[in-house]
């Protein structure tokens, strides 16, 4: 969809990720005119299936540190990607090329994983969302690094049966 030219909107979201969808759905649920951007392409039933198996082929492992199909995404331009946890080869083509899209950090370092599609990243974790704890949200009482979230598990889980 195309937005009217001149049409004004009450918020602009950017990117259609787990946080992106959140915040879309509470904003027009509130009657808010909302626009939203997404970089990546969309997606279709396609992408989640498995090439077909050659014969003699092993069987897939579920989990599992995947030595060489890492090294294969580095050497493909996934040199930061290929090092994020749950990492699946098929999965792969949802995430940026690190050099068509480079980033720096200041400081600490920072493992940036980029989905460029509709739907966020979220899709390279096996389209799920694990649910953050207090050890999450109170992390800074733990490590003494940042700030700790202004929420806690309670209020989240509450949230979360809300939908």
């Amino acid at each position: 969809m195309t937005p009217a030219p001149g049409k004004r909107y009450d918020a602009l979201v950017i990117g259609s990720g787990a946080a992106g969808s959140i915040a879309v759905k509470e904003l027009t649920e509130r009657g808010l005119e909302v626009l939203l951007l997404e970089a990546g392409r969309d997606i279709t039933e396609a992408d989640f299936k498995p090439p077909p198996q050659k014969q003699g082929q092993p069987q897939p492992q579920a989990m599992g540190i995947s030595l060489a199909a890492r090294v294969n995404a580095g050497l493909h331009g996934q040199y930061t990607q290929a090092r994020r946890a749950m990492f699946k080869s098929s999965t792969s083509p949802f995430l940026v090329n690190d050099l068509e899209h480079p980033y720096s950090t200041e400081g600490d370092y920072f493992l940036w994983i980029r989905g460029r599609q509709l739907g966020g990243r979220l899709h390279s974790y096996g389209r799920m969302l694990l649910r953050s704890s207090d050890h999450e949200f109170k992390a800074a009482s733990y490590d003494g690094h940042g700030e700790n979230w202004p929420i806690s598990f309670p209020t989240e889980s509450t949230a979360a049966r809300r939908g």
